[in-house]
């Protein structure tokens, strides 16, 4: 049976309803759409209850599809689907219930056994194509095939779970090949995914022959020539929880899978080696809390002035009023990447000048009662991702500052995890773990949390990788608490050295971050290059083919021995060299290599000759280029004016100030019950202490 079933997604669209009453409906924002409706309601007090039976309709439905299997409101494992009754009394009237309806079946219908439709369409929302999937499945005869035309979401979503585990656990699941509809081979947006999929009746899968990413509908006359092998013992080991399939391209992406998965845990395994990372879906919703947060032009209406040094509007009483963070605010390692200037116009904030400038303001009183106030710096990052982008994970910290739900955030059991968390979360390696999982434009945590992280270790790779992140993204005085936190006051390094601020002093951090991450992860050089692959083409001859997901993007306008990419792959050169030169010990290795010059670890390289390490693909590349001269100083004369002892007083000062004129907290956080570490890298230059965090 072959068909293209219909992919709508069963629930009431306002958009859809509205605007067959008011024909400018869609035009309306989020508030002034819901003032509206309140409007038309009044005018026509029957259109509230055309409303809500248009809703209940939905509602109705997605009852029916849920219960349908179980009508009886009871599953074979016992587990209830809704409540009869309290306790054991609810259990035995479940019971009592399904033995009569099996004795009406039996003496009325005969001995009535064959399963029901709709048992593997999940939770959360309807969707058209599972339930035509269902129905076409059981219409075929056993060793039946079902070739439908679907949207990626029947290999990645996890409302699609049940589905999946039913196709490799019962059935013989052959061919998923997915397109982007980047050529419009449908007239829908051009990043919706879909796939053909071939599917035949009975038995069990062993293997899937898979192909993703495709754009050109020929390729599927082809599909042999494209596929990988995705064995379904792979597909357990990366989503024990989900069975999604990742959007592999090679089989070198599944050994590289492999190798990084069994070297690490779950992101949200709770377990004695994981994380103990806690997930929140923002503070407030941007469109049923709006009335917590008004626009920053009612607080200056109100003789609010500022921002201040922290990013904060302070009222005529010195109330304070608290920026609301919204996705397009932030940046990986950046807490202040955009201000809001007017309208839907955002504008980038230098670092020499990092202060949060938001659209919303919430008042410090009302977020400390919320309940919701930040006990300790969270990692937060967009909700809105897009795999094809310059980077997917955008994550950085934020502390005691509400956000909306489109940032989302993770709060780490210890003080001493979320900045080598920020660290790993930015990473190359996990960002292109996140793509190979990522199929829609939403990074929620269903797909986040079973991607894999190190196992905590109380060692100097993970230390020395929160020490790099607290340069690059604590350099503002927003951060000035976080600094004192980890007992960096003993410094010998004057405080607004260590703020990672010029180009260059980002590039060196952010490569060497990239490159303690992939060590991390136990990956190789052979697997850091695939992951990097095709970044160190110039502009003008780059391959007609790409991988639509690859990290090419960043810097492309650069040359080559000028971008992240191709200086992250010579830094982890660099290491392997040097891990080479310590007898292979790849601990004194990795501490050698960041402790390196004095302390201060790897540097830009003053000229770079492509070719000594295998890449570059012209003249060019044959001949040494100048980097360390072309990228600009390390420090702004700015952040060398003060003596160590003077700008850690100010440190001290400016977090003591920014704690005493924010919000109280109620009640202080509970002591972690995960021991506080990794401690973050000693590093001789920076202290004298035996470690910095």
């Amino acid at each position: 049976m072959i068909g293209n079933p219909p992919w709508e997604t069963l629930q009431p669209v306002s958009k859809e309803f509205f605007s067959n009453i008011d024909p400018l409906y869609r035009t309306y924002g989020k508030q002034e759409a819901l003032a509206k409706q309140q409007e038309l309601f009044a005018n026509k007090p029957s259109l509230r209850t055309e409303w809500e039976g248009y809703v209940a309709g939905f509602k109705g439905f997605a009852n029916w599809m849920k219960f349908l299997a179980n009508p009886s409101g009871f599953k074979a494992d016992e587990t209830s689907l809704f409540s009869l009754g309290n306790g054991q009394a609810g259990i035995s009237l479940h019971r009592e219930w399904a033995r009569r309806r099996t004795k009406f079946n039996r003496e009325k219908l005969g001995d009535w056994t064959a399963p029901l439709l709709y048992r593997y369409q999940g939770e959360g929302k309807a969707y058209t194509y599972k339930l035509f999937l269902e129905l076409c499945q059981s219409l075929v005869q056993a060793n039946g095939y079902v070739g439908m035309i679907v949207p990626s979401g029947v290999y990645s979503d996890n409302g699609s779970s049940d589905l999946r585990a039913h196709y490799l656990k019962e059935c013989r699941w052959h061919w998923i090949f997915s397109f982007e509809n980047r050529e419009k081979i449908f007239d829908i947006h051009r990043s919706f995914k879909f796939c053909p999929i071939v599917v035949q009746k009975g038995g069990s899968t062993a293997s899937i022959q898979t192909a993703f990413m495709r754009h050109n509908l020929a390729d599927w006359d082809q599909a042999e020539r494209f596929a990988v092998a995705y064995p379904r013992a792979q597909v357990e080991k990366f989503s024990p929880f989900s069975l999604s399939l990742l959007e592999i391209r090679s089989t070198r992406d599944i050994e590289i899978l492999d190798t990084i998965y069994s070297n690490s845990v779950l992101l949200g395994s709770q377990g004695p080696d994981g994380w103990g990372i806690k997930y929140a879906q923002g503070d407030f919703n941007m469109t049923s809390d709006s009335k917590l947060f008004p626009p920053l032009p009612k607080w200056k209406e109100k003789g609010y002035t500022g921002p201040d040094k922290f990013g904060r509007w302070i009222g005529p009483n010195e109330e304070v009023a608290l920026p609301l963070y919204q996705g397009v605010m932030i940046h990986q390692f950046d807490s202040a990447y955009k201000g809001w200037v007017s309208g839907t116009r955002w504008d980038p904030i230098p670092w020499s000048s990092k202060v949060v400038s938001a659209k919303f303001y919430m008042d410090g009183e009302t977020y400390a009662l919320s309940g919701k106030m930040h006990q300790l710096p969270v990692v937060a990052f967009r909700d809105i991702a897009r795999t094809t982008d310059q980077r997917t994970l955008i994550a950085t910290l934020l502390s005691n500052y509400p956000a909306g739900n489109k940032v989302p955030y993770f709060a780490a059991s210890s003080e001493h995890h979320h900045l080598p968390l920020l660290g790993l979360l930015n990473s190359f390696v996990f960002d292109w773990l996140e793509r190979s999982r990522q199929a829609a434009a939403s990074c929620n945590y269903f797909i986040l949390s079973e991607n894999p992280l190190p196992a905590i270790k109380d060692n100097f790779l993970l230390a020395h990788l929160g020490f790099l992140s607290l340069r690059l993204v604590g350099a503002c005085e927003q951060f000035a608490a976080e600094w004192t936190r980890h007992s960096l006051s003993l410094c010998a390094t004057a405080w607004r050295q260590l703020w990672a601020v010029t180009d260059s002093e980002r590039l060196r951090l952010r490569s060497v971050c990239d490159v303690l991450a992939a060590q991390s992860f136990g990956i190789s050089s052979i697997h850091f290059a695939r992951i990097l692959v095709d970044c160190d083409h110039p502009l003008d001859c780059l391959p007609s083919r790409l991988d639509p997901k690859g990290f090419w993007r960043i810097d492309k306008d650069k040359p080559p021995e000028l971008r992240h990419t191709v200086l992250s792959l010579v830094a982890f050169h660099d290491l392997q060299k040097m891990i080479e030169a310590n007898g292979g010990d790849r601990e004194k290795g990795i501490e050698a290599f960041c402790n390196q010059n004095n302390g201060e670890g790897w540097m830009l390289p003053e000229t770079l000759r492509l070719a000594d390490y295998g890449l570059g693909h012209d003249d060019r590349a044959l001949e040494p280029q100048p980097v360390a001269s072309v990228l600009g100083p390390r420090f702004y004369d700015w952040q060398l004016a003060q003596t160590p002892e003077e700008s850690w007083a100010e440190c001290k000062r400016l977090a003591e100030e920014l704690t005493a004129t924010s919000a109280p907290v109620a009640t202080p956080p509970a002591a972690p019950t995960t021991p506080p570490r990794p401690a973050l890298a000693r590093a001789s230059r920076h202290t004298n202490q035996e470690s910095l965090f």
